[in-house]
């Protein structure tokens, strides 16, 4: 009797992408909220979700606006209004959209930076918080 060969795929390493790193930073902020009260405050937009048509619609009625960074802490420090992070893997560049958007904010006292990989935006929250008056941590923790 002849057994049938069966071809078997190979498993092939996936390369990070942007979800998967701004999920790595959330994951962090959720367990380090303790440490860093400011964290209760950090979300991220949706930009970077595909969206059908209906719903890409209803979006940009609503308010979406094209270029917004993928992560805010809206929390003023020293002299900033809020931090946003943009998210980006590989080579990836930021679009006109994103370029002007980021000239407005910083322009509006917001401190704007581009994050490669999620400890690379941890690293840049856990500065942009050290310049921040403490936060007590009754305040708002869930």
């Amino acid at each position: 009797m002849y057994r049938k060969k069966v071809a078997t795929r190979r498993k092939v390493a996936r390369k990070s992408s942007e979800y998967d790193e701004q999920c790595k930073v959330f994951e962090w902020a959720y367990y380090n909220r303790i440490k860093y009260p400011h964290l209760t405050l950090l979300h991220s937009s949706l930009n970077g979700v595909k969206l059908g048509i209906g719903q890409a619609v209803k979006a940009k009625r609503s308010g979406m606006l094209k270029g917004i960074p993928d992560i805010n802490l809206p929390f003023a420090c020293m002299e900033f209004t809020q931090l946003y992070i943009e998210m980006k893997v590989g080579k990836n560049k930021l679009t006109n959209e994103q370029v002007d958007l980021q000239e407005k904010l910083v322009q509006g006292g917001a401190f704007y930076s581009v994050a490669y990989s999620a400890n690379e935006a941890i690293e840049i929250i856990k500065k942009y918080v050290a310049l921040c008056k403490p936060m007590k941590v009754s305040d708002g923790i869930t």
